[in-house]
């Protein structure tokens, strides 16, 4: 589709406001809407791709949108997946082709989430497969309305959105293992089962 400009632009579905992204651990599959915004399709993927071989095997990649966005702490604190931060994956060299995209759950972070899942919806990158976008909370306490707003759009174009909530213990001790990033990356391993034929 173009614009009268001539910028071609992607339509994305947004849906209604999400009843509770507050809520623990929780997934949300917003596309099934009948609005849609417009946007404009890169021609190109304006993030780079690894050139480093993992350091192991494993199903899916954690990408961090952002440096901070959590895919280390989700990573060490899951025991799940490979993490990069602001690089594609490169399946060439041994990295894992599913990739779940990880940004912090304030105007920056969703952002830039919503900048890299552009670059996947129109398949600049064709061989990254996103799985979904776990959303990390930058506070305890619950987004304000407009980020509320913005997981909406983001959930719009991503296959998955899955909140993390807040861990406090992470502030003191990073990288610790915790229950709810447990159960964050058991979200992910049973999207991967259902998505195997």
């Amino acid at each position: 589709m173009t614009v009268s400009d001539g910028t071609e632009v992607s339509p994305w579905n947004v849906p209604p406001m999400a009843t509770d992204p507050d809520a623990s651990t929780s997934s949300h599959d917003y596309r099934e809407s009948g609005a849609t915004v417009t946007a404009p399709i890169p021609k190109r993927p304006l993030t780079g791709r690894t050139t480093q071989r993992p350091e192991g095997i494993a199903p899916f990649v954690w990408v961090s949108a952002h440096g901070g966005a959590g895919a280390t702490s989700l990573r060490r604190g899951s025991g799940a997946g490979l993490d990069l931060t602001s690089q594609w994956p490169a399946p060439e060299l041994g990295w894992p082709a599913r990739v779940v995209l990880v940004s912090r759950a304030n105007a920056a972070g969703l952002d830039a989430a919503g900048r890299m899942l552009q670059e996947t919806v129109s398949r600049t990158v064709p061989d990254v497969q996103m799985v979904a976008v776990v959303t990390v909370a930058d506070a305890p306490t619950r987004p304000s309305k407009h980020i509320r707003a913005r997981l909406v759009e983001l959930g719009s174009i991503a296959p998955r959105v899955i909140h993390m909530p807040w861990v406090e213990n992470w502030r003191d001790h990073p990288y610790v293992r915790d229950p709810a990033a447990v159960a964050v990356a058991d979200l992910i391993h049973g999207l991967l089962k259902q998505a195997t034929p």
